[in-house]
């Protein structure tokens, strides 16, 4: 692979990590765009420290309150206002941050509503789980514009979204969505919401319009932590995500089983090492977070706090389509650029691409 200084895959660099206070007074305007664990979660904390949040559904969804259930702790957010996403901001009121907390294969279909509600200094923040669309975006490597098209068949949210004012997030928390706007979610030690730009930061210095979202997270109770190298923190959180989701779905299993079970440690164990090569390959990986012994004690950790399921079984026992291609179909297609053998994640995704499709066919003969 190339050293070019510029890129990621350039020797490893110590992952620069800058911490953020609750100091600031600023109020931002927000507009969450996603009514799963994830967007809930974050419209409800934000809304509780007071910032300005509206969560927009789809047309007929019920409008109800946001609420969060953490660790037996009650909160009902009535300060998040709730609107359909057919009824976008006029342009002098669009919103300072708009969260489009959607699953990475929604969001193709979901850029006629998202786009409405961008304007022309909306800062766009994605959580999303996987390999992003934007990341080969600026890179400055040999693959530089590529689109990944696990992520983005086409390249066509690479074409329509300001990747400038995007925000990478990934996040480090267990939640589930409950029934209406509720949500439950579990503490652990190591929960984060890692906020940065996929062209890193000029002069290494984070721009005032990120930092003043992670001082509003970390206002919310969303512990922020603000970094320059977001692939890295991307492949950090997949080393878990592209094994543990798909073998649940497969298995049925939530995380305290399948931590648990020995066969199923070996073959978690197995293919974390598959994502950690990959990673390798592309500058990234080489952490304490890339550990694969490490991270399976952190998921079984968190599998001991109770029931905890991953998004893609979530998905599965609620029958929608699984996030299969950006969590696993783009790490091994990242894995075939970079001629990196991944075959236990060639079959995971081989078998849980399949059950997505069935679980499709499924939903569309009911409708």
């Amino acid at each position: 692979m190339p050293t070019d200084p510029k890129s990621h895959r350039a020797a490893p660099v110590a992952h620069v990590a800058h911490p953020v206070s609750a100091a600031s007074n600023g109020r931002l305007r927000f507009a969450v765009i996603g009514g799963g664990a994830v967007g809930l979660y974050m419209a409800a904390r934000l809304g509780l420290s007071g910032q300005d949040v509206i969560l927009a559904v789809r047309p007929g969804r019920p409008l109800a309150a946001v609420a969060v259930d953490e660790e037996g702790e009650h909160a009902l957010a009535p300060e998040v206002a709730v609107r359909s996403v057919s009824e976008p901001p006029a342009p002098d009121e669009a919103p300072d941050v708009l969260i489009a907390a959607l699953k990475a294969h929604q969001l193709s279909d979901a850029l006629p509503d998202l786009l409405p509600w961008i304007g022309p200094r909306t800062q766009l923040l994605l959580p999303q789980n996987g390999i992003p669309w934007w990341y080969f975006q600026g890179e400055a490597g040999p693959h530089n514009g590529r689109a990944v098209q696990a992520a983005d068949p086409g390249g066509n949210l690479a074409a329509a979204l300001p990747v400038a004012r995007v925000i990478g997030c990934v996040v480090h928390k267990s939640m589930e969505r409950l029934a209406g706007h509720q949500v439950r979610a579990v503490r652990a030690a190591g929960d984060r919401f890692v906020l940065g730009r996929p062209g890193g930061f000029a002069g290494g210095v984070p721009d005032p319009e990120l930092l003043a979202v992670a001082e509003a997270f970390s206002a919310a109770g969303l512990p922020p932590e603000v970094t320059d190298r977001l692939r890295d923190a991307v492949w950090d959180k997949l080393l878990g995500n592209a094994v543990l989701n798909p073998l649940s779905a497969l298995t049925r299993a939530d995380m305290a089983s399948l931590c648990g079970y020995p066969p199923t440690q070996a073959l978690i164990l197995a293919a974390m090492t598959e994502v950690r090569n990959v990673a390798r390959a592309y500058g990234a990986g080489h952490g304490p977070g890339a550990d694969p012994a490490a991270r399976l004690a952190r998921s079984a950790a968190v599998g001991a706090r109770g029931v905890v399921r991953t998004s893609m079984l979530q998905d599965l026992l609620a029958g929608r389509p699984l996030e299969v291609a950006p969590l696993v179909g783009a790490v091994v297609e990242l894995a075939g650029l970079a001629g990196v053998p991944v075959p236990h994640l060639e079959t995971l995704n081989a078998a849980a691409g399949l059950l997505s499709l069935r679980l499709q066919a499924e939903r569309e003969a009911q409708d």
